[in-house]
């Protein structure tokens, strides 16, 4: 299995346990890293995830820690409102996402899902999987297979690190990790077998 499969496979896996456990869940990164084959790094938020800043933030120690783990693919899973709005002829991804006039969470074709956002070597993945609820009971995700393949915009696209890991950079990268994992609003990177 690749590590695409491999973190799309958790994900999904993820995503339901905690919907139907719990009703919701955290937001959080999985890291198939070189450095520990055969497990993934887990990353939960927990802190705030409803500011500019906080999403931000997520997506900044993401970045730092596909460094710390020399990681050859990641995702970030979090639950979102999406609206659809395809590319016209010739438009980019980008463009698309940016001619959008409301919010997702305040448009009216709006759907509640569990994003999957992730990047391996080879470029952008991802998978969208529609929250099924009756009488706001989760019930189930279905799959939006269309979008297995999609380029994301915004915070979470070039999530992982493509260049060259000198010690330098590898201690800012350190630091960061480790002054993150030190602050109340995140639990400590936990290792799991994936």
């Amino acid at each position: 299995m690749t590590a695409k499969d491999a973190l799309i496979k958790a994900g999904i896996e993820y995503a339901d346990y905690f919907l139907r456990s719990q009703g919701n869940f955290l937001p959080t990164a999985l890291i198939k890293s070189r450095k520990t084959p055969g497990a993934l790094v887990m990353f939960v938020h927990d802190g705030g995830f409803d500011t500019v800043e906080q999403k931000d933030r997520f997506a900044w120690i993401v970045r730092a820690m596909t460094v710390v783990h020399d990681a050859e693919a990641v995702v970030i899973l979090s639950e979102a409102w999406v609206t659809i709005r395809p590319a016209k002829e010739g438009e980019t991804p980008r463009e698309a996402f940016d001619r959008c006039q409301e919010l997702p969470s305040e448009a009216p074709d709006r759907k509640e899902a569990v994003m999957i956002a992730g990047e391996d070597v080879e470029g952008q993945f991802g998978c969208l999987l529609y929250i099924k609820r009756e009488n706001g009971k989760f019930v189930g995700v279905e799959e939006a297979k269309a979008y297995r393949e999609m380029n994301h915009v915004g915070r979470f696209e070039k999530l992982l690190f493509r260049g060259t890991r000198d010690p330098g950079m590898m201690m800012v990268a350190e630091k960061l990790v480790e002054s993150v994992m030190e602050l109340s609003d995140y639990k400590k990177a936990r290792h799991g077998r994936g």
